[in-house]
Parts: C-alpha cells; structure tokens; sequence
C-alpha cells in the first residue's frame, strides 16, 4: 500500500516518539537508516505512509516492497521504489538497462542500481524505503547495504519480520 501525501484520516496511537525520531532522520544533513522490525500488523507499514503522508512533494521518496515470490526476481524491491517515484519520468534509461540485464555483472548491476537512487533522490533530503526485506531478493539486500554508504541528506529505511530471517535467507544478519 502507497502512502498519499495529502494526509491520513487516522491518528497513530502510541508512535508519536518514533514518528518523531524518523522526521528528524529526515530533515539530517548526513545519511541516515532506520531499521523498522516487528511481526505482522504492528505498525511498520503504518509508520512509514505516516512518515511519508507528512513530507513536503520536494522530499523524493522511492517506496519498494518485496512480496514472497520476489526471491528469485533480482532488484524487484529497487524497480518497485522507481514505480513509486514520482521522478522517474526522467530517469536515465541506461542505468535501467544494467540493473535488469542478467548478462551483467553483479557489481555493474548494483552500481547501475546506485546511480538510479543518486538520480532520483539528489539534491537534498530524500527517503528511499525497502520493505519486507525479509521477502527481498539477496541482490535487492546487496543494495539496500550500498544505498547506506551514499553520500547526502538520505533516509534510508528497512522493514522487516524477524520471524522470517533465518539462515538460509539472503539476509541472515539482522
């Protein structure tokens, strides 16, 4: 589910502190990650279409989400955020290119996918937002790791079941 700027019709309960906390990340001058994690239906969605619902339409935001089957789709949760973009219109169509080409490199793949983030989110603060990593195909995690050591105002935030890592999944660190 996307988050609409224009406001939600309900009041988180009880979050206030968090929300808070995230909209300072936000409004930071360095890079900053916020990792959201809890079982289903405790308010890690929710927390993040609030924190997005309360942003100016000159904050980007790419919002991706993986779902079950994306394990074995590289880079879906990053194609999902570029749909979610309102910039992308302008994006330029080579980095795009790299990132789906199975041919390329994993390295030419993942630095294709940093040039996409660096295009849509640059200049000033930006909000670049995977959820449900645990569901994240491994070379979406390879990305989402990089997108942390990207220069700049960026918030970069994970959401994710800790129910559902475990070792065999791509992402067995959290």
């Amino acid at each position: 589910m996307r988050a609409s700027r224009s406001g939600m019709s309900q009041v988180m309960v009880g979050r206030d502190d968090e929300l808070r906390r995230l909209r300072r990340l936000v409004d930071g001058a360095d890079p900053s990650i916020a990792m959201l994690g809890g079982e289903p239906g405790i308010g890690k969605s929710r927390m993040v279409q609030e924190l997005i619902a309360g942003q100016p339409e000159t904050v980007p935001v790419l919002d991706g989400q993986a779902d079950p089957g994306t394990l074995s789709r590289p880079f879906e949760v990053l194609l999902d955020a570029i749909d979610s973009c309102h910039r992308s219109e302008g994006l330029d169509p080579e980095p795009l290119r790299v990132v789906t080409d199975a041919s390329r490199s994993m390295i030419d793949r993942i630095q294709a996918g940093l040039e996409i983030v660096r295009q849509l989110t640059t200049p000033g603060p930006s909000i670049v937002i995977f959820e449900d990593l645990h569901w994240a195909d491994s070379e979406s995690v390879a990305l989402f790791e990089r997108i942390a050591e990207l220069p700049g105002p960026r918030l970069l935030i994970g959401t994710y079941r800790p129910d559902e890592v475990t070792r065999r999944h791509p992402w067995p660190t959290c």
